[in-house]
């Protein structure tokens, strides 16, 4: 055996080197710290892993039933009976009947695991295929063997399927039998995980780590299966299993480990102070498998490895003076490993010498080896009948046998659509599935003859073991994903039976459909939505504010370029409905009126809008409340400059849906927008075919329709129903009688950005048909549909759309009243910027020249943040002016921050106001973002080191004595 023994230092940086070149990327990502002549050891070829190894959601924990299915994902439910073999009937809650699936298109039937259940039985058999069986034996000979199984009754098995015999005692002595799933395991990354397969547990994603606390003693014997699946062109196995290890990685451990080295497994441990190598042997190219028994003594720090046939593989020692943490950890770095089996039992420290090297070894209770081979077993004595030397035959008692093995056998023929089934005890059995009932699932077991009625209520897991039957899929014309309850699959809808109504969906693979039930709650995506482009790109400078707004709108200049776009029409509903429009025709108090030939429908309540849309520039965008708010209503800027930053966009849309003191008993109710892009808050009073008429400061102003692009509603943020001016009778509607379908409700999104609810009734020749109370009939073609939202999700999902999010906002109160003995807090201090450092900014004066708040460091600044389009801030403006003028011999200065308007509007305005602040141009709305002015007038006090003194938002009679106040308390009443 190969033996590396090195100085601490020397064995340390040996060690690190050689893993971190062969595992640095892997290494780096995990962000961990880590730290022969002879016999070879007994590989046979592993069984073939299923293709479909780690479905998209194989690493999900289980909560409740899942079939996992071949094309990937999982369905919830629970196990209908079926008579047929080879067949598995599921039944989702989601669906009024089961789907039944070949047992070719299942990966695995997956159930709850409760806490571990110990198995009882003397012995423990170990099969191919990595089956167990606990139980007693009843009979024993050179074909065959019998077992009485207290979960699988009594079973005989052909003789060569059997590949070890350990005396189990009811689990007296094992501390830990598994891997038994992934219940008494702890994910280490969440990007990288394992999954249940076959017989155990398995890794195939670079970097995957698991713990569990097996409790491993301080002197423990551990029987180890790993296996690997790939060809000889494939990432080789390299992987890491460590005994001893503690949960917390940062932790000082010197866990013993078995790992891959350069191709080869190596077992070593390494500690503060010493370090010892052993190479076990070189791993072949391809599938493998390696069965060993390891003996640990962490007080003296020995570890001993042994392979299937009983040859020692490598011995080392390497003392430490800590204690031992109880733990075991697995990493896969690259290609996949499987853990198939781990018994951790006590040991009584004798090693156990090597093994004679026959075809089959007898280990004595007491670690030493018996000559001869088994030729049966006699129940009635307990004991075995082992032929020896010379043709002698012994009895020797079944107390006085620790383990019996006979080989591996990679000679089994496979079963035709075997399944593999594990029990919560440990139990497990290979076999053909024969059929499934109320209370139990019963298979033919390889290499017998009986058929094994199993309990449900005992079985952990049902996986197929046996090649994909890829024949039997059913095929379908698109492959959707359904989502539901944390959980997906693809398939596809299909046409409603005959004489039946609803949603038929047939899961890849499955012989059948099944219809959808009228409650059921899921999405259906055919199309991901294609990636938004950016926002913020490519705006050009315009003019705001009203003056703006109504000096383009009426501007004679047409459209430019090779001819004007296409007029898209389009309504929106507040159920987050989106109807294309062929001719939208008129507006009143009541109802709005339209033709489209996705509905019956010609009008709906007024009450339901959310926008309508008139013109080219007004398309609506995709997106959802989780993305930030671009700071556009639903795709188009307000004006010139939105875009130059995120966070003076946020706030710019902040002040557009904010609703002053003063407003707010008669707040803004639409928002109109221009096809280039401005808008203008007021009241809509209707359109028709001469216009759009809208109140505008008690006045009623008629705008051409080709002027507009789009009219949207705004509604205060807690209005959940109706608001003022909203009619909400039914009878404005016009679709004929309406009655309740047999579907589900759906909401349907195509690629354009049609969106429609409606009571689903079938599906024929490709068009998904239903009714709407609202809209009448409806109807939609499939192949149209990227989306489908089905049942209770379908209110979440409009709910974040980008058209749903403009709620008014009212300005805030002012702080003013205060609770009886406490100490009223100052007029312009309730701010969380007050005595914070004053954000520094750059802007350019009116006149052009440049401005900078650094180099008015020792002076008192008042920052004014206004606009020409806003009357309290053209009230409160002269007060400002005229406040401040009165400190100016004590170096207070007042600056005007305008937001977002060009010089020549500001300088008409000034001149027929006949101010004369000095004006600073907020272009893009970044100063004010950084201050805070969602609501304007804002008006800020800056003391002479830099910091927020004081900070009104709002005018009001009230502004020039608090503002008076506050510059005496800062300025003083002298210049320093």
């Amino acid at each position: 055996m190969n033996h590396v023994r090195r100085r601490p230092s020397v064995i340390r940086s040996f060690a690190r080197a050689a893993r971190r070149f062969a595992r640095c990327a892997v290494l780096i990502a995990l962000a961990m710290p880590r730290g022969a002549t002879g016999q070879p050891p007994v590989f046979v070829p592993a069984p073939k892993i299923s293709p479909s190894t780690s479905p998209p959601d194989a690493d999900r924990s289980i909560t409740v039933p899942v079939a996992r299915v071949e094309s990937g994902g999982g369905i919830p439910g629970s196990l209908c009976p079926i008579a047929e073999p080879d067949r598995i009937a599921w039944r989702s809650p989601l669906f009024e009947e089961p789907f039944v699936f070949p047992i070719g298109a299942i990966t695995a039937v997956e159930f709850p695991s409760p806490a571990p259940v110990k198995p009882s039985g003397e012995f423990c058999a170990v099969l191919t295929a990595g089956d167990l069986v606990f139980g007693s034996i009843r009979d024993f000979n050179e074909t065959r063997f019998t077992i009485d199984s207290p979960r699988l009754g009594r079973l005989a098995f052909s003789r060569e399927r059997l590949v070890r015999l350990t005396r189990w005692n009811d689990g007296s002595s094992v501390v830990f039998q598994g891997p038994n799933g992934l219940g008494a395991w702890r994910h280490e990354f969440d990007d990288s995980r394992w999954y249940e397969e076959q017989s155990g547990i398995a890794a195939q994603h670079p970097g995957a780590s698991i713990f569990g606390d097996v409790s491993l003693p301080a002197q423990a014997r551990i029987e180890l299966e790993l296996s690997w699946n790939g060809q000889p062109w494939q990432a080789k196995p390299d992987f890491v299993v460590e005994f001893g290890a503690s949960p917390d990685r940062e932790e000082r451990a010197a866990p013993f480990t078995l790992e891959v080295w350069e191709g080869k497994l190596v077992a070593q441990r390494e500690t503060e102070r010493d370090g010892d190598v052993r190479v076990v042997d070189g791993l072949e190219d391809g599938a493998g498998r390696v069965a060993l028994e390891i003996f640990l003594d962490q007080s003296q720090g020995r570890m001993l490895v042994y392979n299937a046939s009983g040859a020692k593989r490598a011995e080392l020692t390497v003392p430490d003076s800590a204690a031992g943490p109880t733990g075991m950890r697995m990493t896969n770095l690259s290609g996949n490993v499987r853990l198939n089996r781990l018994i951790i039992a006590r040991w009584n420290g004798t090693a156990p010498p090597e093994s004679p090297g026959t075809a089959s070894q007898i280990r004595r209770a007491s670690g030493q080896y018996l000559d001869g081979s088994v030729r049966g077993y006699d129940p009635a004595s307990k004991a075995w009948v082992v032929h020896r030397e010379g043709g002698r035959e012994d009895r020797v008692p079944a107390e006085d046998l620790d383990a019996i093995s006979f080989g591996p056998n990679d000679q089994q023929t496979p079963v035709e659509g075997a399944v593999s089934i594990a029990c919560q005890d440990g139990t497990r059995v290979t076999g053909a599935l024969l059929g499934v009932s109320e209370t139990e699932v019963r298979i033919r077991c390889a290499g017998s003859t009986e058929i094994v009625p199993l309990p449900l209520d005992g079985v952990r897991m049902i996986q197929r073991v046996a090649p994909a039957d890829t024949r039997s899929e059913a095929k379908v014309a698109r492959a959707a994903r359904l989502e539901h309850d944390g959980w997906s699959t693809r398939g596809d809808l299909r046409d409603t039976p005959d004489g039946a109504d609803g949603l038929a969906w047939q899961p890849i693979g499955s012989l059948t459909t099944a219809r959808m039930r009228p409650d059921g709650a899921c999405r259906i995506v055919f199309r991901e939505h294609p990636a938004a482009s950016d926002p913020y790109e490519g705006i050009a400078d315009q003019e705001t504010g009203v003056t703006g707004f109504f000096h383009r709108l009426f501007r004679s200049s047409g459209p430019t370029g090779s001819g004007p776009p296409a007029t898209r029409l389009a309504i929106h509903l507040r159920s987050g409905d989106c109807i294309p429009c062929s001719e939208i025709a008129l507006i009143d108090a009541e109802r709005v009126r339209f033709r489209s030939e996705l509905v019956e429908a010609t009008q709906v309540p007024v009450g339901d809008l959310q926008a309508v849309i008139l013109g080219p520039s007004h398309r609506p965008s995709h997106g959802d409340a989780s993305d930030p708010l671009d700071g556009r209503p639903d795709g188009n800027p307000f004006d010139d400059s939105f875009g130059a930053s995120p966070e003076a966009e946020s706030a710019k849309l902040a002040r557009l849906l904010t609703v002053p003191r003063l407003q707010r008993r008669n707040p803004p109710t639409h928002l109109i927008v221009s096809q280039a892009g401005d808008y203008l808050r007021g009241r809509l009073i209707g359109m028709d075919v001469r216009g759009v008429s809208i109140e505008l400061r008690l006045e009623t102003t008629l705008i051409p329709r080709d002027r507009i692009a789009g009219i949207y509603w705004l509604r205060p943020d807690a209005d959940g129903g109706t608001y003022a001016g909203d009619s909400q009778d039914a009878s404005v509607s016009s679709p004929s009688a309406h009655s309740k379908t047999a579907g589900p409700r759906v909401h349907a999104v195509r690629a354009d950005g049609t969106r429609m609810t409606f009571d689903s009734a079938r599906v024929h020749a490709d068009v998904l048909h239903g009714a709407s109370p609202r809209l009448g009939a409806c109807r939609i073609e499939l192949p149209l549909i990227d989306e489908l939202v089905v049942g209770a999700a379908i209110e979440e999902a409009a709910a974040r759309l980008p058209v749903q999010q403009w709620k008014l906002t009212s300005a805030p109160d002012p702080s003013t009243l205060v609770a009886e003995g406490q100490t009223p807090r100052l007029a312009g201090t309730d701010s969380d910027l007050v005595g914070r450092p004053a954000p520094s900014f750059e802007l350019a004066r009116l006149d052009g020249a440049p401005f900078r708040l650094a180099d008015e460091r020792g002076k008192i600044i008042v920052l004014d943040f206004w606009a020409t389009w806003c009357g309290p801030c053209i009230r409160a403006m002269p007060v400002v002016e005229e406040v401040v003028g009165r400190f100016a011999d004590r170096d207070v200065r007042l600056y005007a921050v305008n937001l977002q308007e060009t010089p020549e509007k500001i300088s008409a305005f000034l001149e027929r106001r006949r101010l004369n602040p000095t004006v600073l141009l907020d272009r893009d709305g970044a100063v004010a973002a950084h201050y805070d002015a969602v609501a304007i007038p804002q008006t800020v006090i800056i003391d002479r080191e830099g910091n927020i003194a004081r900070l009104f938002v709002g005018g009001g009679p009230e502004l020039g004595e608090q503002l008076r106040a506050a510059l005496e308390a800062i300025a003083g009443t002298s210049t320093p």
